[in-house]
């Protein structure tokens, strides 16, 4: 995913995150059933409210919908997914 495509999704997650809640059980997140805010979204909800949706009809990946050619990876980054995005 391009920097340009990232930062497509972080305002889809600005946009609309006021229109959310997290989902997680209480025992796996602080704010269980909250209404979330850009103050705490993080992947797992990005992942919930956006991705998951996205690539459920076509069953891709998220860049196959954002990128308008071919977009072979250069490099792989893992990282946790429960930091604020």
């Amino acid at each position: 995913i391009t920097l340009h495509q990232l930062r497509r999704v972080v305002q889809v997650a600005r946009d609309k995150c006021g229109q959310w809640h997290d989902t997680a059980p209480p025992a796996y997140s602080k704010t269980s059933g909250k209404t979330l805010s850009m103050d705490f979204v993080n992947l797992y909800h990005i992942n919930n409210w956006i991705i998951m949706p996205a690539t459920l009809v076509d069953k891709c990946a998220m860049v196959e919908l954002l990128a308008q050619v071919a977009q072979p990876p250069r490099w792989f980054v893992s990282h946790w997914w429960g930091e604020c995005v």
